[in-house]
């Protein structure tokens, strides 16, 4: 069949040419492969081009490309027939390998005449592992094509460069669902993040979070993705500052930042617990809704007979205060068993220290109603 497709006979027939190239694509010939890319050329009739290019997919059969068939068919793209050359050269091209070389092509082709090609020149760019494939495709972000910028946005995804270059967007991002979009962009690939970046990630994030900026949660989402040990000890570390300052809701906010956090162990829990009852104030009342959070969380703690909370209670007596204590025991008192004893204990400790004082005569009636007098 190729030789007769290169026989003077048929050379003379545009007819008899298309039909051997049919033909040779059904074969699925290799050796075909030149004379195809021959009879491709913009010289030929249009008709020829298609299925000289036809055949050529057809004997690929979805196999990758050689270097000389892209080399040859790449420039196609540009051609302004759609139908005849660019559609078939696009199927050519689809499953092959793009050296680096070819980025600035690519880049070019973003501004192409039909969206088929734009949308290939993005997805070859996302094939790329360098740094200029992937800064071409962050900038699609801002571009006023919307099916480009989805496509960017996909490819992103799965490109391990894309956090490093996403950052500093990110940081510079005003508006907090836009700063949504892009933390969901690159938190897959988040842990590639370098160390200084990740200390720029959790500097903004806390700044953000101190501010009151809507902004916080994303950067907060993304910066517990990139560094889960980091941000479980940035916060830990700020809780107990904030309790050291008195600034107990503070402290309380974030330790509930961490707490989710596999590092959160029974003694952050306690801290928690701790935090939320101060942060209730001196003069909650024991059937607040924040005493009553704080308490729950204690109360799980004081039934764990290894924790030994009576003695890690007993160290935050200062921080407590005689208040806090009959908060304390005030909650632990409804319980049952070594609970309720202990609860006991921690409301006559109160009753001792200030017999007559507000507080005093408080836990003394508790006691009182619980027939613990």
């Amino acid at each position: 069949a190729l030789a007769f497709l290169k026989s003077k006979q048929v050379a003379a027939s545009r007819t008899a040419v298309n039909s051997c190239l049919i033909y040779l694509g059904h074969l699925g010939t290799a050796e075909a492969i030149p004379e195809m890319l021959r009879r491709s050329s913009p010289e030929e009739p249009r008709a020829m081009r298609r299925h000289a290019l036809l055949a050529l997919r057809g004997t690929l059969q979805g196999g990758r490309p050689s270097p000389r068939v892209v080399e040859t068919i790449f420039p196609y793209l540009d051609d302004p027939n759609f139908e005849d050359v660019v559609e078939p050269a696009l199927a050519v091209l689809e499953r092959a390998e793009l050296p680096a070389a070819f980025e600035k092509e690519l880049e070019r082709l973003l501004g192409g005449r039909t969206p088929q090609v734009r949308g290939f020149a993005v997805r070859k760019l996302s094939e790329s592992s360098g740094k200029r494939a992937a800064e071409i495709l962050v900038r699609l972000l801002d571009g006023p094509d919307e099916a480009l910028r989805r496509s960017a946005v996909s490819a992103l995804k799965s490109s391990p460069r894309a956090p490093s270059l996403v950052l500093p967007k990110l940081l510079t991002e005003k508006n907090a669902d836009r700063a949504w979009e892009l933390v969901h962009l690159v938190k897959g690939q988040a842990e590639g993040l370098s160390a200084a970046e990740l200390k720029v990630l959790g500097a903004a994030a806390v700044k953000a979070l101190d501010a009151g900026d809507r902004r916080s949660e994303a950067l907060l989402h993304l910066f517990r993705h990139a560094n889960a040990k980091g941000y479980y000890e940035t916060f830990l570390g700020r809780a107990m500052k904030a309790k050291t300052a008195r600034r107990y809701a503070d402290a309380e906010r974030d330790l509930r930042l961490i707490s989710r956090s596999e590092e959160f162990d029974a003694g952050a829990r306690f801290q928690l617990g701790l935090m939320t009852l101060l942060g209730a104030g001196k003069d909650a009342a024991p059937a607040s809704p924040k005493v009553k959070l704080g308490i729950d969380i204690l109360l799980g703690l004081a039934e764990d007979p290894a924790f030994g909370f009576a003695a890690r209670l007993k160290k935050e007596g200062r921080a407590l205060g005689p208040e806090g204590i009959y908060l304390v025991g005030f909650g632990l008192v409804e319980g049952t068993g070594r609970v309720k004893a202990l609860g006991a204990e921690l409301l006559r400790g109160v009753v001792k220290q200030g017999p007559k004082t507000k507080v005093g005569r408080m836990a003394k009636a508790k006691l009182d109603t619980e027939g613990l007098s």
